[in-house]
Formats: structure tokens, C-alpha cells, sequence
């Protein structure tokens, strides 16, 4: 499937002044209300810090807010609001040359997500569109910058490669989330719905093309070459998925603990974990594949397709440690680790899992401020190359050492 397959997406054109005036009035209401929310939930979430951090834990800051996590060119680099840091993973200090080494990075805001593609490019998704750097500059330049945080005109231009926005096609200029699929197109959510970039071209996947809803917030590229779209529209929302030119669908109606969509995960057996909810209600759900049966909903297909079902779903009162489910990873070990928006991160051992039945309760053990997070609120997580994990939160970063993660798999824990 090309690019060409969907609609493509011509420049956006100026708008009419009472259009205009409407969707300004949208926009102003959904972040006063946006806004509200999230100052009560940060009061429930900031809890007492540690007095300090464990051994093999650190608490980095800044960055405050960090929504994005990507390991590239030997460091680690976290977007959020206040824009975009690269950190030593060897030792967690921040490098601002490696920063001023990308043209116009220093500037970018509101960073929602962070690709490195297959070959090597980073992209950067924030509140104006999408910006990709090439991997190494394409030109003559001095890589002395990256060292004394001084850097060259001609090192900065060489490395930005291109700039999408809403002009050139995208259907939404606040981009939230960014994937390569397996054939190397590159998916970018808004909330106006999805758009793939292949060969410099942008079509636009929509409510109109198939999606339940526009605000598409997380997209994942499972093994067998599915695509899963997340939207938050509460209290529509919804999980739509695409395979073999068919959609399936998956709200509270069939299963799900919630229709906001906050994360997705492919596990090491192909089950695909979904993290929902908003402010004190959702939780996780585990959905496994039925070859034997046919795909249900839009554009159905016949025999051969993956017929998806809810295999378990779980809550605050079947031991997730917060209602809100906001991420999700699976470290090398097989451990799970399950963000909360109020309540810190649930970790789980493979062992909870043996035997392909999920259980009914989660095991595990719940990490918050009080025993090492920057915060409770855990937005993103990255396992880097060296093995350590690190926890992107609304108030700085986690890095638990590798060695810790060894032992806590070992043991059980401690």
C-alpha cells in the first residue's frame, strides 16, 4: 500500500474569517478546560519525594515535562514543552552542544514525540508540525561545535533535511505522535487525524477513511503488519485497527476499560497492550489475535484476516496502582513496566504471564516519588542501548541503571 492509496492532502488553503472565529473559540475552550484538569491532577500526583534517590536510580532536571524519549547519535534525547535536551547516558548530565548542533532544535516547543527511522534520521514532532535531521551532516563541517555547545551555521544546515506542516499537507499543524511502519513510511497523528509521508508526499487518513476519531494520539505497527490508531476523544475516542485493508474497532463496547487511548504496546508474544483512560477512571488491556476468525466492522474482509479480541483488562481494583493508565514498556527482560497519570509505574515479572494466561490480578510492585520517580505522572518510557531504563515524567527523569534491572528480575525485586 503507497501513499497514493489514500487521498492526498493538497496545501491548506486560507479559511474563511467565521470558520476561523469558530475554531479559535474550540480551540481556547478545550485548553482552558484542558488546563484545569491538569493542574487538580498535578495536585493529586505530586507526592512526597524520596529523601534520596535509591542506589542505581537518578532524578534528572531539567527537563521538566518530558512527553518523548529517543536514543540518538550516543545520547539520549527528551522532548516536552520546554523543547528538546540531549543527555550522557553514561552518567545522565546534559550536553546542550549536541542540541545547538541541530538547526533550529533550540527553538522547537511542546514536543509530543521523537523517531529515530531506519536510516538513522531523527524526527521531531511538536506543536508547529514535524522536523527531520539526517544522522550525520551531509557536507563539510567542524565537529567541534557539538563539544564547546558553539556550532558552525554550515554543521546546523547540514543536518536539517525537512520540515512538514500544515501546509504542506498535514491535516493538523500539533503533531502527537510519530511511527515508521514496516516499509519505511512515517505516520504522523494530529487531531485532525492521521498522515502518512511516503517519498516526500502526505495523504491523510481520517473519520472520513475509516478511523473512529481524528485526534489520533499514539499509532503502532504490530508484527504482522497491522496498524493500530489510538484517539482521545472522550467520550468517544477508540481503538481502530487497519490490516489487509480492513478495519476492526475496539471501544467499552466490546471490551475496552475506557475509549481514550494513551499508549500501545506489541509484547514479546504479540499480544498488543492498549493503556486508557481519563483522570480517576480507565486501565490496560491485553488483546490477542484469533487466526481462526474474520475480521468484524468497516470494510470487512473474509477468511485469512486476524480477528482481534480482549484477552484480559485490569484497573485499580484488579492491581494497577491508579485508574489512569498513560504508558507503556517492555524492558529487554520481559518485565512490564505500566505508567500511571497519579500513581507512579506498576512493575510486572514475566512470571505473571507464564503459561499465556493472564491472570486476574497484576503483580508487581509500585513505583512513586516516594522511592525514586521524578514524579507519579509517567509519560513515556526508553531502554537504551547500555540497558538502563529511563522514565520520562511531568517533572523531570528517571534513569534506573542497568544493573539494577538485572537484579530486580533476578530476585524478584530488592
Amino acid at each position: 500500500m503507497t501513499a497514493d492509496s489514500f487521498n492526498e492532502r493538497p496545501p491548506a488553503a486560507s479559511s474563511p474569517h467565521r470558520r476561523s472565529r469558530r475554531i479559535w473559540v474550540v480551540v481556547v475552550t478545550a485548553v482552558l478546560v484542558f488546563g484545569a484538569v491538569s493542574v487538580a491532577g498535578y495536585a493529586v500526583s505530586r507526592g512526597p519525594e524520596a529523601q534520596e534517590s535509591p542506589e542505581g536510580w537518578q532524578v534528572i532536571r531539567p527537563p521538566r515535562e518530558v512527553s518523548a524519549l529517543a536514543e540518538w547519535r550516543g545520547f539520549v534525547w527528551a522532548g516536552g514543552a520546554d523543547g528538546l535536551y540531549a543527555i550522557d547516558t553514561a552518567d545522565g548530565e546534559l550536553t546542550p552542544g549536541a542540541v545547538a548542533s541541530l538547526k533550529g532544535a533550540a527553538d522547537l516547543r511542546y514536543i509530543s514525540s521523537l523517531l529515530v527511522d531506519r536510516q538513522g534520521g531523527l524526527w521531531v514532532g511538536h506543536d508547529a508540525g514535524v522536523t527531520v535531521y539526517a544522522s550525520q551532516p551531509s557536507g563539510p563541517h567542524d565537529s567541534s561545535g557539538v563539544e564547546n555547545g558553539s556550532t558552525p551555521i554550515e554543521t546546523q544546515d547540514a543536518f536539517l533535511v525537512a520540515t512538514y506542516t500544515e501546509a504542506d499537507g498535514l491535516p493538523g499543524s500539533m503533531v502527537r505522535c510519530l511511527l515508521e511502519d514496516s516499509v519505511g513510511r512515517i505516520w504522523v497523528g494530529t487531531f485532525r487525524g492521521a498522515a502518512v509521508i511516503e517519498d516526500g508526499r502526505i495523504a491523510v487518513v481520517d473519520s472520513a477513511g475509516g478511523l473512529m476519531g481524528d485526534a489520533v494520539s499514539v499509532i503502532l505497527a504490530d508484527s504482522s503488519g497491522g496498524l493500530w490508531f489510538g484517539a482521545t476523544e472522550a467520550p468517544r475516542g477508540g481503538l481502530s485497527l487497519l490490516a489487509d485493508g480492513s478495519w476492526q474497532y475496539f471501544t467499552t463496547e466490546n471490551g475496552m476499560p475506557h475509549n481514550n487511548i494513551n499508549a500501545l504496546m506489541e509484547d514479546e508474544d504479540g499480544a498488543v497492550w492498549v493503556a486508557t483512560g481519563f483522570y480517576d477512571r480507565g486501565g490496560v488491556a491485553r488483546l490477542v489475535a484469533d487466526r481462526g476468525g474474520a475480521v468484524s466492522g468497516h470494510a470487512a474482509g473474509g477468511e485469512g484476516h486476524r480477528h482481534w479480541v480482549v484477552a484480559g483488562t485490569w484497573d485499580r481494583t484488579s492491581g494497577m496502582p491508579g485508574a489512569k493508565a498513560r504508558s507503556l514498556f517492555q524492558t529487554v527482560d520481559g518485565c512490564l513496566w505500566l505508567g500511571t497519570e497519579y500513581d507512579g509505574v506498576l512493575w510486572v515479572p514475566p512470571r505473571e504471564f507464564k503459561g499465556g494466561l493472564p491472570p486476574a490480578e497484576l503483580g508487581g510492585r509500585v513505583f512513586t516519588q516516594a522511592n525514586g520517580l521524578a514524579h507519579n505522572e509517567v509519560k513515556v518510557m526508553l531502554q537504551d542501548a547500555d540497558g538502563n531504563l529511563w522514565l520520562g515524567t511531568s517533572d523531570g527523569l528517571t534513569r534506573i541503571t542497568a544493573s539494577v534491572l538485572v537484579q530486580m528480575s533476578g530476585n524478584g525485586v530488592d
